[in-house]
């Protein structure tokens, strides 16, 4: 998911300071801006700053002077600070409130008081069960929905063999269409699908949806192998005509990007793989995007982690791909 600045000012309410016109006192220099959801037509972004305020310190009193301050700076700067929201609180500056479930509190008696459908309030808060919910649990209620679009970049993996009816349902909700996948050899030479692409390529065209190339270590066989991977890295010439026939492959059938999606790179492979992203970065006429799995630590064990430098990569490549699903 890739949003700009100005997607976060377009989704501001009407009338509301846009949040790239925003500036914050230098003492603040722990500002972040939290996305907590976007949910298809509903999108709602929550602006929080955190405090400067010693760790330990008790949360204000709602009737406090201190937490009055802190709403007013609110009201003024267009700011929700994690330390002056409390359950149930009206948050200024957006059409919605946190409700706090009470004993006795069923989805459907939140939904009528406050005059909403079980089914929004369930999709909305990601509830699976509506008929289960658990006491001092926050579910957000939405009074209208935001006014304004998000730049949102849609993208699909696709084999060659999907169900034609599944493709054609599938272009009017997407950007990008990636065709998974190609392989190549460690002497460079570029390896197709095994099914032709072309087809699902010319119908993403006439829908007017981008294409891009996927480039995994597939080997003959159709399986993925680190050991390709070490051996391309270690082969300057090999990764240049690995590239040269890239570009030639995306010249033939119209792709408008290409995706690199190397798994299990080897740990000593780490700064040859950003260095190779970097190459066809350069050499390339079109955007250069890398996958990368989710880390939860800056020195996170594991296969999908070792061999990849993500400042390098993020360095690199035009765009990372965090494949959340890891």
């Amino acid at each position: 998911l890739r949003l700009s600045i100005n997607s976060l000012s377009q989704a501001t309410q009407p009338g509301s300071t846009p949040v790239a016109s925003q500036s914050f006192p230098a003492r603040r220099r722990e500002n972040k801006i939290k996305i907590f959801k976007i949910q298809g037509h509903v999108p709602w972004i929550l602006i929080c700053y955190r405090a400067s305020v010693p760790e330990g310190r008790a949360q204000p009193d709602a009737n406090s002077s201190s937490f009055q301050a802190c709403l007013k700076r609110q009201r003024v700067e267009k700011i929700f600070s994690a330390r002056c929201i409390i359950p149930g609180h009206r948050l200024p500056g957006g059409d919605f409130l946190i409700y706090t479930v009470k004993a006795g509190d069923t989805l459907y008696s939140i939904a009528r008081r406050f005059g909403r459908t079980v089914e929004e309030l369930a999709w909305l808060n990601q509830i699976p069960d509506p008929d289960v919910l658990v006491r001092g649990q926050a579910l957000l209620i939405l009074d209208s929905i935001p006014q304004g679009e998000l730049s949102l970049e849609v993208n699909g993996y696709a084999y060659p063999f999907i169900s034609p009816w599944v493709l054609e349902r599938t272009l009017p909700f997407l950007n990008l269409l990636s065709s998974f996948s190609y392989g190549f050899t460690p002497q460079g030479q570029l390896l197709s699908p095994v099914f032709p692409d072309q087809w699902m390529l010319d119908r993403a065209a006439a829908q007017g949806v981008r294409t891009a190339l996927v480039l995994t270590p597939m080997d003959r066989e159709g399986r993925f192998s680190n050991l390709l991977v070490s051996a391309l890295l270690a082969d300057r010439q090999a990764q240049e005509e690995l590239l040269r026939q890239v570009q030639a492959a995306m010249d033939e059938k119209g792709f408008g990007e290409l995706n690199i999606d190397f798994e299990y790179v080897l740990p000593e492979d780490r700064v040859p793989f950003a260095d190779f992203v970097r190459l066809a970065a350069q050499t390339l006429e079109v955007p250069v995007s890398v996958c990368l799995a989710p880390k939860t630590s800056r020195d996170q064990r594991g296969l999908l982690y070792e061999g990849k430098d993500y400042a390098l990569l993020g360095e690199a490549a035009y765009r990372v791909l965090l494949m959340t699903y890891e």
